[in-house]
């Protein structure tokens, strides 16, 4: 009867332990879609003001997802800065479309007036992130900032 016993637990652990080495092969991790990709390269090159790079990448993640609120957000953030305010302003309306609360496009955008000395917009963008996520989160401060230091010229 011993015997039996340990022959029964024998075959149960043989037949139980490919489930055990499956479970790995069964749970793939998200693959990451080419829009996915081209939108972190494109960031991360924004980020790097590699503008080159950066448009190319974004652009590619526009085609793939034109109704994606932070690939808007980062074109607006890219043209701003090569000072293409018209671009920016269409792809932070077009973000804002899409996510009324993005909290980067306001603070982008209420960037975007102050170099187009605009700062009673940037300002109304500074009231919408307050009313957003409070005076305490990094895109209503780093907007009051440059507010606060702004200089018409």
């Amino acid at each position: 009867m011993r015997q039996s016993f340990i022959q029964l637990c024998l075959v149960s652990a043989l037949s139980t332990s490919h489930l055990l080495q499956a479970a790995p092969f069964d749970t793939a991790p998200a693959a990451v879609t080419a829009a996915q990709s081209a939108y972190e390269i494109g960031k991360q090159a924004a980020l790097d003001k590699n503008w080159s790079l950066a448009l190319k990448e974004l652009k590619k993640a526009e085609a793939a997802e034109p109704n994606n609120a932070d690939v808007h957000n980062m074109l607006g953030y890219t043209y701003r800065w090569q000072g293409q305010l018209e671009l920016a302003f269409q792809h932070y309306r077009r973000s804002l479309e899409l996510n009324p609360n993005h909290r980067g496009t306001h603070e982008y955008m209420g960037k975007a007036f102050l170099m187009n000395k605009q700062p009673e917009e940037a300002q109304k963008l500074l009231a919408n992130l307050e009313k957003i996520c409070g005076k305490s989160c990094p895109e209503y401060k780093s907007l009051e900032i440059a507010i606060t230091n702004y200089k018409p010229q």
